[in-house]
């Protein structure tokens, strides 16, 4: 699990102010937004934050923080791998809807990747969620399995949903196949909407560990 304590920290002698600011849809999201909305009003930083979720959005209302429209430029989205590479790469499981990831990632300036730090190109038990479409799921799956075991995720029992009403595939890959080709075949699929593949969007990459985060990856 990654520790809340050192990420807050870093953070807060991090960041900037007047920017405009994009967490990536998650529970670690939900639980640093609201240490940052304390940042933001100790030390006045007039951030303006994209509410990628109703919970965020609630947060940000409840510590008066200004919103920004997703369709603004966005200067910093923060996000939480579960694995990364040299490569730039990163993949996310902890997520609400990937859609929303995506787009967010594909239109901020900077993308900083937090994850543990036993998970840098640790390709062991490597698991990479899909934001699929509930129609014939059991098709997508199918179609899925030829890369490895997949699986609808589920929370207490039923089927879990994204923001969007999707269903989530998390895919425990066991074929030897690049991240571009996968990212490439597994989107011919009709009803894959989204990957948990990141190609080459982290500009930086911070690996936590018990009680420090080193910066692994900079290209900025």
């Amino acid at each position: 699990m990654l520790s809340y304590t050192f990420i807050d920290g870093f953070l807060e002698k991090h960041l900037e102010k007047h920017k405009v600011i994009a967490l990536g849809t998650s529970q670690t999201s939900l639980k640093i937004i609201k240490q940052m909305a304390l940042h933001n009003v100790i030390k006045d930083l007039k951030l303006r934050v994209v509410p990628t979720s109703l919970e965020i959005a609630h947060v940000l209302s409840e510590f008066n923080i200004s919103l920004a429209k997703p369709e603004e430029h966005i200067d910093l989205v923060i996000e939480f791998g579960s694995f990364a590479d040299k490569f730039c790469n990163y993949i996310k499981t902890d997520t609400t809807s990937l859609v929303i990831d995506k787009i967010i990632a594909y239109m901020a300036s900077k993308v900083f990747v937090f994850l543990e730090a036993e998970r840098y190109e640790n390709y062991y038990n490597l698991t990479i969620p899909f934001e699929v479409s509930t129609f014939c799921v059991k098709h997508t799956l199918n179609s899925l399995s030829a890369f490895g075991e997949a699986k609808l995720r589920k929370i207490d029992g039923r089927n879990y949903r994204t923001v969007g009403g999707n269903y989530l595939i998390d895919l425990e890959l066991s074929k030897e196949i690049s991240f571009d080709d996968l990212e490439y075949k597994t989107r011919q699929i009709p009803g894959v909407f989204e990957t948990g593949c990141f190609l080459g969007e982290a500009d930086k990459i911070y690996l936590v560990y018990k009680n420090k985060i080193e910066k692994k990856l900079d290209r900025l």
